[in-house]
């Protein structure tokens, strides 16, 4: 979920975007039909407002992905590494910072990891876990969970 600043900062810049092509796009029908009269006119000025309609949108994705901040990385494009160490289950993943951002929890058989950046995922643990020493260093997070003793 992104922060309120930054979401009010995109939907400002995304409204100045709308209302600067909207501007241009009724300045450009005005100076196309006036140029040019008649159906060519107006198939000119309906084919330049599109393509106007189209750069806008781009501009206003570039600006959204690019420059603001906080904006939330892909789910597709994070991995992770689970090792099996016998007695206990290592985590390894790349998670954003800064490190007092970082923050896990075992709930049932799930790690939760929360860090900079709006970043949030969840791994679904092979069994049961208890506790848990996390590590984190150049935006690499290390945790490391005990295996529950199993009462035979």
């Amino acid at each position: 979920m992104a922060s309120k600043s930054t979401k009010s900062m995109e939907e400002t810049i995304s409204l100045a975007i709308t209302l600067i092509g909207v501007l241009v796009v009724g300045i450009l029908m005005v100076f196309v039909v006036r140029i040019q009269r008649g159906l060519v006119g107006v198939i000119l000025a309906v084919a330049a407002a599109l393509l106007l309609l189209y750069w806008m949108r781009e501009l206003r994705k570039t600006v959204k992905e690019e420059w603001l901040p906080g904006a939330p990385s892909s789910k597709a494009e994070w991995t992770y590494d689970l090792v099996d160490r016998g007695a206990e289950i290592a985590v390894i993943a790349e998670v954003p910072g800064p490190e007092d951002q970082i923050a896990v929890k075992i709930i049932d058989q799930t790690l939760e990891i929360k860090g900079g950046h709006n970043f949030y995922r969840q791994i679904k643990l092979p069994e049961d876990v208890e506790g848990a020493e996390t590590t984190y260093h150049n935006g690499v997070l290390q945790v490391i969970l005990k295996r529950k003793q199993r009462l035979t």
